[in-house]
Parts: structure tokens; C-alpha cells; sequence
């Protein structure tokens, strides 16, 4: 099966080439829908305040590493703060690991080969998904 040209960059195979269905279904996910992603393996939890997120866990070790030592650690642990992901993003990337649909177009989504996921979510940066006219 042929993908579709990128709409963000026709040379590459960004995440607009994906399934329309799988991004409008990431598109349309909650707060609420992304927690009841989680399952054995994937864990979504969220947070109300950013004193919760940050103070939820004190990891005995934590580090920010490459992909060789990612696929070598127990558990990943993703934190999203809302601050430096879109909230489309943080939608289709937790869909993609929930159900195991990893795709090179969304990097993130390799995840879901690895056997231990977690994201922790602040719920006030969740934002929305909104259309951009230009």
C-alpha cells in the first residue's frame, strides 16, 4: 500500500500520511480517553496541578538517553507538562502506543514495542486540538 504525500513536507512521510482514521480518532481523544488508554504495558496517568506531576514519582534513576539505552531500561517514563509537545501530538502518540501501532512517521510510537511505557500528564496542558486555516 502506497502512503499519501506528506502535507507538512511532501519529500517525507510525516504523520500527516498516516490513516486519516487514526488521526482523527487522536484528534477527538479527552483528557478522560487518554487515561483509559492505558493497558498491560502502557500506563497513562494524569495530573491536576504540576506540583502533583513533578512530585509524583522520585525515580532512583533517571536520565535522558538515546535510543540504544531506551530499548535497554525497564520503563520509560514520559513527562508531559504540556509546555513543549502539541496537544494533537501528545493525543496520537499515546493512541499509537495504546494500540500498538508503531510508525517511523511518529517517533514516539516505536514505543510501543517496548514493554513498559508510562506518561504522566498535566491535565491543564492537554490543550485542545484545533484546525489551522492558512
Amino acid at each position: 500500500m502506497t502512503r499519501p504525500s506528506s502535507k507538512v513536507a511532501p519529500d517525507w512521510w510525516g504523520y500527516t500520511t498516516l490513516d486519516g482514521e487514526i488521526l482523527g480518532d487522536a484528534a477527538n481523544l479527552t483528557a478522560e480517553d487518554l487515561v483509559q488508554l492505558s493497558r498491560d504495558g502502557f500506563e497513562v496517568v494524569m495530573y491536576d496541578s504540576l506540583r502533583e506531576l513533578y512530585c509524583a514519582e522520585v525515580p532512583l534513576h533517571a536520565a535522558t538517553v538515546g535510543p540504544v539505552e531506551t530499548w535497554k531500561s525497564d520503563c520509560v517514563s514520559i513527562w508531559h507538562p504540556g509546555y513543549h509537545d502539541n496537544p494533537f501530538g501528545m493525543r496520537l502518540t499515546a493512541l499509537m502506543i495504546s494500540k500498538k501501532i508503531p510508525d517511523s512517521a511518529v517517533p514516539m510510537s516505536l514505543l510501543a514495542d517496548h514493554p513498559r511505557v508510562k506518561f504522566s500528564d498535566y491535565r491543564g496542558g492537554i490543550g485542545a486540538v484545533e484546525a489551522e486555516m492558512k
